[in-house]
């Protein structure tokens, strides 16, 4: 008995054998797979046996395009590389088809980069850009004039259709046209330098049309030197009708000169007639330098509002932070001329301008406005300065405002002496409206009412004078030596004396 008691404590001491075991796992296994087998097939009862696995098929991918234009100096001809497969798909003495070429290859849904090499010149080429996500690069910054070559030059690059997206870098261009046929948005111009002669596809850069908007375009460092003849050619054109159109902000630089062949009557910024800009077109700093080069032909108009024949057309908003202007050729400049619109013609027209410089060397006038426009939307239009300085030896004058119901001229702080310097001609008589303090054209005043038209002054004189509302109705004879303050639309009149106006 104790021999059994013994021998069955070993046993349980020793457990169940490691074959006995695996007999029992492999069995176990077995009724798993089983019972997994059994679940699979009553789940999915269809479900390949699992030796033949099922066959996937990937999606559909389209290829992002990329090419290389670039001129093989050995055999004289342009080639285009496919940057995907590395191989040359076609050569042309001209580059203007080979870059075509690489345009119409790329998904227009998807699009593509095209890199130009600095050899590439095409001064005939007009390249067609309708697809979406389009770039046009090169690595460059040139400047807008010839003497830097080799450059890489396209004459024309026009957008057309619904286009939506892409990029200009690094270009010398004639003309860039975005021709408003249809929806063209979201895109950039970066580094571009331009050289528009006022020649068919070489006008500078280009908002036409109407049947689609222009919106959210961002134009970087742009550089244009002007050459041309003729009336009215510009550097930037506003022409598209649709009101939809806005949001084109005009970062960095934006610079501009004048060539010595540039005649006529050039233009900075042109909106021309029909045009209805969106809102809101900015520009951060506009430099504009006419050089004393030129040889013939009207001082340049840095802004130009042509004369409008339809109803509601004109400038919605546009704002300058900082314009810089600086003259040698003629005189007198003026910043900004409005033609008068005719028939059902009437204008929008808001400009404002942070910080207005003016450089002078040379002793000439420049005014700020010619407005002779007398037809406006039933709203404010106006021009605004909120300050500025000059420098040189020239004077600086207001012009003819030509103040209207709807439109008003706007200057922080300006007067007879100004952050300008001194005005030469502090009195200015004119139909509708006349001033007191600003600009005009005789620093002597007459007998006539002035209206204080462009801010509240403190008027004295050295004899009586009439101060009157806005009606003309007399409020007070002022005694010599004393000074009143004269509100916004007020008038005065001057009998005899000299008067010293001062803010």
């Amino acid at each position: 008995m104790a021999v059994d008691e013994e021998a069955k404590t070993a046993s349980e001491r020793k457990g169940t054998s490691r074959r006995t075991f695996v007999k029992a796992a492999l069995a176990g296994g077995a009724s798993a797979a089983a019972v997994g087998v059994a679940w699979t097939q009553f789940l999915s009862p269809k479900s390949q046996p699992s030796g033949t696995p099922p066959t996937l098929t990937p999606p559909p991918v389209t290829q992002y395009g990329s090419y290389l234009v670039w001129f093989d100096a050995t055999a004289g001809t342009f080639r285009r590389k496919n940057l995907a497969t590395g191989v040359d798909e076609a050569a042309d003495a001209n580059a203007g088809p080979v870059v075509q070429g690489a345009v119409d290859g790329l998904n227009p849904t998807v699009g593509g980069e095209i890199w130009i090499s600095n050899d590439v010149d095409a001064d005939d080429a007009i390249i067609t850009i309708a697809g979406n996500n389009v770039s046009l690069v090169a690595l460059r910054d040139p400047p807008p004039k010839s003497w830097d070559k080799p450059r890489p030059h396209l004459q024309k690059i026009l957008y057309t259709g619904n286009v939506r997206g892409g990029l200009i870098e690094g270009l010398h261009c004639r003309e860039i046209q975005f021709d408003g046929s249809g929806n063209q948005e979201l895109l950039a111009l970066r580094d571009v330098s331009m050289h528009p002669t006022s020649e068919p596809d070489r006008q500078g850069l280009r908002f036409l049309g109407g049947a689609g908007y222009i919106q959210y375009l961002e134009i970087h460092n742009l550089k244009i030197a002007m050459s041309g003849s003729g009336d009215s050619y510009s550097a930037i054109e506003f022409g598209n009708s649709n009101s939809g159109s806005g949001h084109i902000t005009f970062t960095g630089n934006t610079s501009l000169e004048t060539e010595y062949d540039a005649s006529g009557s050039p233009v900075v910024i042109k909106i021309s007639t029909g045009a209805e800009t969106g809102t809101p077109i900015r520009f951060e700093n506009l430099s504009i330098v006419e050089l004393g080069s030129r040889k013939s032909g009207t001082a340049v108009r840095p802004i130009l509002l042509q004369s409008q024949t339809d109803i509601h057309k004109g400038l919605r908003l546009m704002h300058i932070d900082r314009l810089f202007f600086e003259q040698h050729y003629t005189s007198p400049h003026t910043i900004v001329t409005i033609e008068p619109a005719t028939g059902a013609g009437a204008c929008w027209f808001v400009l404002t301008i942070d910080e207005l410089v003016i450089s002078d060397e040379s002793g000439k006038t420049v005014n700020l406005i010619d407005n002779r426009n007398t037809s406006w939307m039933s709203r404010e239009q106006f021009l605004r300065v909120n300050g500025g300085f000059k420098g040189g030896v020239g004077t600086v004058a207001i012009g003819n405002p030509n103040l209207h119901q709807f439109f008003r001229l706007y200057l922080g702080s300006l007067s007879g002496v100004t952050p300008f310097g001194k005005l030469a001609t502090p009195f200015f008589d004119s139909v509708p409206s006349s001033f007191v303090g600003a600009g005009g054209t005789s620093s002597t005043p007459t007998t006539g009412d002035y209206v204080v038209s462009v801010t509240a002054i403190l008027v004295s004189s050295t004899a009586p004078w009439s101060l009157k509302d806005s009606a003309g109705n007399l409020i007070e004879t002022v005694p010599a030596g004393e000074a009143r303050h004269v509100p916004l639309g007020y008038r005065v009149q001057f009998p005899s004396g000299t008067p010293s106006i001062f803010a």
